[in-house]
């Protein structure tokens, strides 16, 4: 290539980047390039400068694309950020700018890092809401409220008693408190027994004081 050792000189392959070209087009296939292509093409850019850039000049040696076909496809998947930077610099080669894409790539990814990690220590984490209590609305502690409340009562009566009434309701034995036959509510009950707490000012059939 160069001269030397009785080979003909050729002075289209004085650069090393010249020579690279011209093995891979004597030794690689010919079915690799396209291959080569189609693989560039599905590769695309998940946030990292330096692996996106590491596979394509990979499968680049197979394609060997060079100059602004080689830069299109490198930038057609990269973010608009990145390329707004890259706009920036201008190049001498297609080594320069890959370099330099490389370094700016890596500075978009530093700052939406850094953009990151300060919103997730500046949010404030706001506390889950409280579950509100079924029907509190109503006043009261539910667990204290019996099942089916809201039905109808047999008797009329509200669900709060006063100690003294549940007392005279669970002291007598029959469930009726009113009774207008004075023979029948006395039924059992001793004269003598009668009299006492008569005197005492007492129920005369349950003992309470709180009626007669």
């Amino acid at each position: 290539m160069g001269g030397l050792g009785g080979y003909t000189q050729d002075p289209s392959c004085f650069t090393w980047e010249r020579f690279r070209q011209e093995i891979i087009k004597w030794y690689i296939g010919i079915d690799e390039e396209p291959r080569a292509l189609e693989e560039m093409d599905n590769i695309i850019h998940n946030g990292r400068i330096d692996t996106y850039l590491l596979l394509l000049e990979n499968l680049n040696i197979k394609a060997g694309l060079t100059g602004i076909a080689w830069r299109v496809k490198v930038e057609s998947k990269l973010p608009q950020d990145i390329l707004r930077r890259l706009s920036h610099f201008k190049f001498n080669d297609d080594d320069h700018w890959i370099e330099t894409l490389r370094e700016v790539g890596r500075q978009e990814e530093e700052l939406l890092e850094h953009g990151k990690l300060s919103q997730s220590i500046s949010t404030p984490h706001n506390p889950a809401p409280k579950r509100k209590r079924e029907g509190s609305e109503k006043g009261f502690n539910t667990k204290f409220q019996k099942k089916n409340d809201n039905k109808p009562r047999k008797d009329n009566t509200s669900r709060w008693k006063s100690p003294r009434a549940a007392t005279a309701k669970q002291t007598g034995k029959n469930s009726k408190d009113e009774h207008t036959d004075w023979k029948k509510a006395h039924e059992g009950i001793a004269e003598e027994v009668v009299e006492k707490r008569k005197r005492e000012k007492q129920c005369t059939r349950c003992t309470l004081d709180n009626h007669t």
